[in-house]
């Protein structure tokens, strides 16, 4: 896809970003039949949940794929220069991405904001500290190897997706390990059911701002609106590692 095609969408959808990122193959939801029975599969979330001594994926209906708008990286310069609209900072400030999601849109973030303002790009590098094995999950924490951070800066913390802040919670800490302040947290989508436009750590709140702010509820497996699909393992459970088994699902619906 050449500039002229992407403008061309950017076009079509104006501020219909989600309709924009179902154009360029981003955006996936279980079809269903006139009496409800899905035709295509549900979709594993990140997020877990813990019972009887083990975790469990959440699953749902509806999943966003920004992977492939980065694919068209004017796409990806279109939804940061809307969201940097809508930030309204006047002051210096640092965008750290953590790898991967967060990392594009940081850096065209601070391409935005580097014409309005004094900002700095750094990137939070994922470190895995316990492997994952047949009977426990990965563990894992962030440092900032290739870049750096300073005592007394203002840190905005961007994600594609906000949903349950675990990783944002990690990213606050190290940032105030740094002598940091976290200033923002940023996100292309917020679909989190709990957080809305403020995030409340050690008493005190920081804002949140999203290009796209929609709830997409997710299930424990055993909840009765899908614990059949579960049971027939109507799941796609790693929705990125097989989107292309998903888009022909709902191609064939």
């Amino acid at each position: 896809m050449n500039k002229s095609q992407t403008q061309d969408l950017i076009n079509q959808y104006g501020y219909d970003n989600l309709k924009l990122l179902e154009a360029v193959g981003g955006f996936y939801e279980v079809a269903k039949n006139a009496e409800g029975k899905r035709l295509t599969p549900l979709v594993g979330y990140a997020g877990k949940y813990p019972k009887n001594g083990q975790e469990f994926q959440y699953v749902g209906e509806v999943y966003v794929n920004f992977a492939k708008a980065e694919e068209h990286p004017h796409i990806m310069y279109n939804f940061a220069k809307k969201l940097w609209d809508k930030l309204k900072i006047h002051e210096p400030i640092v965008f750290i991405g953590p790898a991967m999601g967060g990392i594009s849109v940081a850096q065209l973030l601070t391409l935005h904001a580097s014409q309005d303002t004094k900002a700095r790009y750094a990137c939070a590098e994922k470190i895995v500290t316990v492997a994952k094995t047949a009977t426990t999950e990965e563990q894992s924490s962030f440092s900032i190897l290739r870049h750096s951070l300073y005592p007394g800066e203002t840190v905005g913390i961007v994600e594609d997706v906000l949903n349950n802040f675990s990783t944002t919670d990690k990213l606050i800490r190290l940032v105030e390990s740094y002598g940091a302040k976290v200033g923002i947290i940023v996100g292309l989508l917020n679909r989190s059911t709990k957080i809305d436009s403020v995030y409340m750590h050690r008493g005190q709140p920081i804002p949140v701002v999203s290009l796209i702010r929609k709830l997409f509820e997710s299930y424990e497996q055993e909840d009765l609106y899908v614990i059949e699909d579960v049971a027939t393992d109507n799941v796609v459970w790693k929705p990125k590692n097989d989107w292309d088994k998903l888009k022909k699902a709902a191609e064939k619906k």
